[in-house]
């Protein structure tokens, strides 16, 4: 009887295995390219421009056409990269993390000048850069900062010490003025921000639910919903808003108001913004692999940098200069084909991919749409690639 029922209970155990295998692990290697075979697609008209490095943020000014970037050098994102888990700061060297400012019309590159900012700690990541609704040619810049952390506190215990500084530019210029730092305990694991065009709030995603922790780990495999979106006004402090969304990136706001948050477990997750701030779930778009960065085009298509082998990219995160890894941008847009009929709202297509021999893996793919340019680079990599359609 007793193994009769071990029999049952063994059968029971790979009857459930089996039915995960195909309904959620399947799925899940699938989206992180397992079986992915990569062809190059849409690199015909690209071209690399130097002396623009490990930027991990593209933000478009799309009046100009002017690309503002968070950048920095390879050897201190492969030391100091709070959200992989790259702590060693007794490497990270001085004044190599920088907000640069690329003029495509002129190839004109501007490493931007910060004054005004005490604290001269920086190590920049996700950002944005949104016109003055006092004055177009006005900018505020939100930038994630990812602070050594002070008073011989050791970073792989504590982790990072990161806020959010808010800088005022201008359309061209070569200058910004630090305004204010934003700390607060809910900025735990800031990685991305969308902020609103007054200079005094904007929203952020947390890439894990705290800076240091077993369960970090565990976030990607296992599919856990442990990240956020959270609020923050300079007077009012900072809240978190949407709590437990799957490995939420980067962050945007569409033209109607609507926000989207990408998620390397291969989704795109619609926010919707409330008069008190807060936000309600929206639509979740299903991808085909890991996102990062996102932005909607002036034409309302999404666009987002994606990992079509988040195997390999472990590695190359280590080791950028000997390991090759693949990059990609997808375009998301309404479906107005019959299977729209049938509940599928959105359309994803892949524009670009490349075997990471020109391009390496980019985390933030940005597409001009007035001048039909696509932009993409990523936190480690030597170059902007630039693809003219």
């Amino acid at each position: 009887m007793a193994l009769r029922c071990f029999g049952i209970f063994t059968a029971v155990l790979v009857a459930i295995g089996g039915a995960y295998y195909q309904l959620s692990l399947k799925s899940t290697l699938e989206k992180a390219g397992l079986w992915r075979q990569i062809t190059n697609i849409g690199a015909e008209n690209c071209r690399q421009v130097k002396g623009l490095e490990a930027c991990e943020k593209i933000v478009l000014h799309q009046p100009s056409g002017i690309l503002y970037l968070a950048c920095s050098s390879i050897e201190n994102r492969v030391n100091w990269t709070p959200a992989l888990d790259h702590l060693n700061a007794s490497a990270v060297l001085p004044d190599k993390d920088h907000i640069a400012a690329y003029d495509p019309s002129s190839n004109k590159i501007t490493h931007m000048k910060i004054k005004g900012m005490a604290d001269t700690r920086l190590s920049v990541h996700g950002m944005d850069v949104v016109p003055s609704s006092k004055s177009p040619a006005e900018l505020w810049f939100y930038v994630v900062n990812h602070r050594v952390p002070r008073d011989g506190k050791d970073p792989v215990e504590v982790g990072a010490d990161s806020v959010v500084e808010i800088f005022k530019g201008g359309v061209g210029g070569s200058v910004l003025e630090w305004v204010k730092t934003i700390e607060s305990e809910h900025l735990h694991t800031p990685n991305d921000v969308a902020g609103d065009p007054d200079g005094q709030a904007f929203y952020f995603t947390n890439d894990n639910y705290a800076k240091r922790g077993w369960k970090r780990q565990l976030q990607i495999p296992l599919g856990l919903q442990q990240t956020s979106v959270g609020y923050c006004h300079v007077d009012e402090g900072c809240r978190i808003v949407a709590p437990k969304l799957p490995a939420a990136n980067g962050i945007t706001r569409a033209h109607d108001g609507t926000y989207y948050v990408a998620s390397v477990l291969a989704k795109v997750i619609a926010l919707e913004r409330q008069t008190d701030n807060s936000m309600i779930l929206g639509d979740i778009i299903e991808a085909d692999r890991g996102l990062d960065n996102i932005q909607v085009a002036e034409n309302g298509d999404i666009y987002a940098a994606g990992f079509p082998d988040g195997f390999t990219i472990q590695s190359y995160f280590v080791d950028p200069f000997g390991v090759v890894c693949p990059s990609s941008a997808v375009r998301i847009s309404k479906n107005t084909d019959r299977s729209s009929f049938f509940g599928e709202k959105y359309k994803l297509e892949v524009i670009f991919q490349d075997n990471g021999t020109f391009t390496p893996p980019a985390t933030s793919a940005v597409y001009d749409s007035r001048r039909e340019r696509l932009f993409l680079h990523g936190i480690l990599s030597t170059h902007l690639t630039v693809c003219e359609a």
